[in-house]
């Protein structure tokens, strides 16, 4: 079954969103990274659309699309249960709540399970969607994260033009000249969550000049 599920996922992103959201949309990588041959690694970004999720993982090697996981919303993306199904199956995603109460499990110990298997993931510092080409000050849990693996390397990103392709609130994918700008593999220097979180929201700000 996981087998059949991995073959989806390489042929929805490595094939398909690939070719759609590069030839038709217009969403292009600058600066491919030195990818790691296996995980676990994190890949952080900023956030301005829905779109995000799928272009990053329409860019990155199609033998590392299975292993590499969305860290998503609980209470967005799996509010019904056909929203559970379709995001752990066809986006791949780890679905976390953001509310703090003792109902479920907590997201760091979510987060570390698949890092400990060796799976790779997608984390949206900044929470939520914001305003496109505004950055917003990164939240602590991908410190606290990294402070806990500090062996695995992080990738910084920075999604350009993403908010002009499907703007928060819209439905309407509309064709823009968008960018997916790609640090590479690096180690966390910080020792502390506030000084890993600052220093990795430096990092992804520097890939905007």
């Amino acid at each position: 079954m996981l087998k059949i599920r991995n073959l989806g996922l390489y042929f929805i992103y490595g094939i398909v969103l690939r070719f759609v959201l590069r030839v038709i949309i217009g969403i292009h990588p600058k600066n491919q990274p030195n990818w790691p041959k296996k995980g676990p690694f994190i890949i952080v970004a900023n956030h301005n659309s829905h779109m995000d999720t799928m272009a990053i993982m329409s860019m990155i090697p199609i033998h590392l699309i299975g292993s590499t996981h969305p860290v998503a919303a609980a209470d967005y993306f799996g509010k019904s249960a056909w929203q559970f199904y379709f995001s752990k199956n066809f986006i791949n995603a780890i679905l976390i709540k953001r509310k703090k109460d003792n109902e479920g499990p907590n997201p760091i110990e979510l987060m570390s399970k698949f890092i400990e298997k060796k799976h790779s993931l997608i984390i949206f510092p900044e929470g939520s969607r914001g305003e496109p080409q505004k950055l917003q000050e990164f939240k602590k849990g991908i410190g606290i994260l990294l402070e806990k693996y500090p062996n695995v390397p992080y990738i910084p990103v920075y999604l350009k033009g993403m908010g002009q392709i499907l703007p928060k609130g819209e439905r309407l994918i509309v064709p823009f000249n968008a960018s997916i700008i790609w640090g590479n593999p690096t180690l966390v220097k910080g020792q502390t969550s506030e000084e890993i979180t600052k220093e990795i929201e430096l990092e992804v700000l520097a890939l905007t000049s």
